[in-house]
């Protein structure tokens, strides 16, 4: 490739670095006050904006961890996250399997229909009602059923499938393979960066999970973390222990406790995408250069 070197160009290149500098900048700095925050230690109260803590220390994050409330319920949300994306997961590419073929009767009423939902939706008081008559209210399953597949996902997956070569299929019906053998051996091994890369946009929806555990969920000791977190905003009083915060523990400062809270609910996202960031990518992109 040729570098150009003229003036515009580089001119070009200045505000773009310039430019992207000062996002990085933007999006990061609430991060990074959170985690800085989340080192105070001490109990006084704070005067206008202050970034660096006065004392450092780790006791909101001990705390936190020691209690009963914060434990459970980040072990609730790993049990949606893991059961809700590998439904997810069996259910998105079973289904895109299916309708990416061609001689399937019904395929493009189906495909319409799935489109239909991408488009168009119940809304907040049907999608309710409908939880409401199975009788998942202030249950795990009302966190993993009704978003358990995504039509975005299912199309992207569908496209994934169509683009599989149809001679391998034919060589794994000659030599004796089933529907489903065909689906689990030479399929799914072939769409793996795209398997990964909307396995890990199902992680991403079921970690973050807010909206619908406010919704469904009645029952404190039920909250997801992200539910959780968002009360420890409203008032750090039931981080602690789940009951009131003894004399040891009303040295750390309240904001610290939403803080580390924070850090801690975002934490298990920041450490899990590096690993996955190359199939991300490549999944993402796959398909979106033509030859």
């Amino acid at each position: 490739m040729v570098r150009d070197n003229s003036w515009s160009s580089r001119l070009f290149d200045f505000c773009n670095y310039v430019l992207l500098s000062g996002l990085a900048l933007v999006t990061a700095f609430p991060f990074v006050y959170c985690v800085l925050r989340s080192f105070e230690g001490s109990w006084l109260p704070a005067v206008g904006v202050e970034i660096l803590p006065k004392q450092w220390s780790l006791t909101a994050y001990t705390t936190l961890l020691q209690g009963a409330v914060f434990p459970r319920a980040l072990l609730i949300s790993v049990i949606i996250t893991v059961l809700g994306t590998l439904l997810s997961l069996v259910l998105t590419t079973m289904l895109a399997y299916a309708l990416s073929k061609k001689q399937l009767i019904g395929r493009r009423f189906l495909t319409g229909g799935i489109l239909f939902t991408f488009l168009f939706n119940g809304g907040m008081i049907p999608t309710y009602l409908i939880v409401r008559g199975l009788g998942m209210l202030d249950s795990l399953a009302a966190l993993i059923f009704p978003g358990a597949m995504g039509a975005y996902t299912f199309f992207i997956m569908r496209q994934s499938f169509a683009g599989v070569p149809a001679s391998l299929e034919e060589s794994a019906r000659i030599d004796g393979a089933g529907e489903f053998l065909i689906y689990y051996r030479v399929y799914l091994p072939l769409v793996k960066p795209m398997l990964a890369a909307v396995g890990l946009l199902y992680v991403v929806r079921q970690w973050n999970l807010f909206f619908d555990g406010i919704l469904y969920i009645s029952t404190p000791e039920k909250w997801p973390l992200q539910v959780l977190v968002r009360q420890a905003i409203a008032t750090a009083s039931s981080l602690g222990t789940g009951e009131a915060l003894s004399a040891s523990q009303m040295v750390v400062s309240p904001e610290a406790l939403q803080m580390a809270s924070i850090i801690l609910s975002a934490l298990p996202m920041l450490m899990l995408y590096p690993f996955f960031q190359r199939s991300f990518i490549k999944g993402l992109t796959l398909g979106a250069i033509k030859e």
